[in-house]
């Protein structure tokens, strides 16, 4: 407004002439093409991540992954394949292993879970049905056991700290000797007293250990290195036994595998930020927990990424920067996830986040050129108003400039591979590079 009142009334130009310069000057002052360029920049983010197929439910999602400086990994579905093996059946008491599998069948006939470890259990142990069943309680992330009450008595299957949480020293030497070679293991414990919802049995009796593998995913070792050498940490976030979790980052070579921590003794906020702070292994980890831990990283400032497959990830999905779910996973999480892996494939994590880095890089640098076009011609404007006598270019003028100074050259530069990790805020970077060349062109 001001420009076209010192052309038309001050410097005498005429409407014609004022409306041209109070244009020329509107024209550059906007960068109209960041919109673009940022929408197509994203677009072929999007494009290039399907070629890797991985499935972008969010655009934003790629900012946030080439920002990222912490990763945090379900153990389930990333290092592992997600696959899962019975291994052995121990015997605690004088019943035989045909007793065992004999429960144990009768025991997944009744139980409704569909979880990883419910189908290594259903491929080892044949489906009965000659227990009379009177209640069943499905298994639950937060209470780590299920069972079943049959008219023989009430079967429990979980991990032995949740079964008896006031201590075993039997089960504690047994299970510790089998995690400390990365196996899970779970217990079959018995009780004669009737099932009860809200807390366990007192005479609770171990009846034998059922002994689980993970599957090493072959190039889970290479993925995590590459991430180390990017500066991104990596935290093993499990539900699983911390020993058994320690034992698997040990055999990718995960940095401090050694220190672990069992979230489940973690009873205060301050405890639980300690322990992200310190830590890279946590195990026993309950969904609430996942999700504060994700919210104190953010709290300390960090980018942070959270991969998962399964319905207890959600809450953690949804605090997280970005998100990637598997696509074996629940729909639930896939649902949730900004990321879809539509191959199950962990050795792409790599290739996304060089890809979000390639785009915002380039963004950064193509749009430093739009934004020093808006600088020299806001202080154009200043300097016509204060000291010139006509704004020095008309509309079709800037449109030239524009493709040779903008367009062209941001076409060339779109093909940059830039894979360096983003850092700063982007107006900001776009600002601090743009203001002295656009106010030197100006002068």
């Amino acid at each position: 407004i001001l420009l076209y009142l010192k052309l038309f009334y001050v410097i005498d130009t005429g409407h014609k002439q004022a409306v041209l310069g109070t244009v020329a000057a509107l024209e550059g002052m906007f960068p109209q093409g960041l919109i673009l360029l940022t929408s197509m920049a994203l677009t072929l983010g999007v494009i290039n991540l399907v070629k890797q197929k991985v499935l972008v439910q969010e655009l934003h999602t790629i900012d946030a992954l080439a920002r990222v400086d912490v990763l945090c990994l379900d153990k389930t579905g990333t290092i592992t394949t997600g696959e899962m093996k019975v291994e052995k059946i121990e015997s605690l008491t004088e019943h035989s292993e045909p007793h065992i599998v004999h429960i144990m069948g009768n025991l997944l006939e009744n139980l409704p879970d569909q979880n990883v470890t419910a189908q290594a259990l259903r491929e080892y142990f044949a489906s009965l049905k000659d227990y009379k069943v009177s209640q069943v309680l499905p298994f639950s992330s937060e209470r780590k056991y299920s069972a079943v009450e049959f008219t023989e008595g009430a079967f429990y299957l979980g991990a032995w700290q949740f079964l008896f949480p006031k201590g075993n020293a039997v089960l504690e030497q047994h299970a510790q000797k089998y995690a400390e070679k990365g196996y899970r293991v779970l217990v079959l414990a018995r009780s004669k007293q009737a099932l009860d919802r809200d807390r366990l049995p007192e005479d609770l009796t171990a009846e034998a250990l059922i002994v689980i593998s993970d599957v090493l995913r072959d190039d889970a070792k290479q993925t995590l290195a590459y991430f180390k050498k990017q500066g991104v940490r990596c935290k093993i976030i499990s539900g699983d036994d911390p020993v058994t979790v320690s034992a698997i980052a040990k055999a990718v070579s995960l940095p401090d595998a050694e220190q672990y921590v069992d979230a489940s003794q973690l009873k205060t906020e301050a405890e639980l930020e300690f322990a992200v702070e310190n830590f890279q292994i946590f195990g026993r980890v309950s969904p609430q927990q996942k999700k504060m831990m994700v919210q104190i990283l953010k709290k300390q400032g960090h980018t942070v990424a959270m991969t998962g497959d399964g319905v207890n990830d959600i809450l953690a999905f949804k605090e997280a920067d970005c998100s990637i779910a598997m696509r074996e996973g629940s729909e639930a999480a896939k649902q949730t996830a900004n990321l879809i892996l539509m191959d199950n494939n962990f050795s792409a994590m790599p290739y996304i986040v060089n890809e979000g880095r390639r785009v915002i890089n380039n963004l950064t640098r193509t749009g430093s050129l739009l934004m020093v076009r808006m600088m020299f011609s806001i202080a154009l404007t200043v300097l016509t108003l204060f000291a010139g006598s006509v704004y020095p270019f008309e509309p079709i003028q800037l449109t030239v400039l524009t493709a040779f100074f903008v367009g062209i050259p941001s076409f060339f530069l779109s093909f940059e591979s830039d894979f360096s990790k983003v850092e700063g805020r982007f107006l900001r970077t776009l600002f601090e590079r743009a203001f002295p060349v656009g106010f030197s062109i100006a002068v």
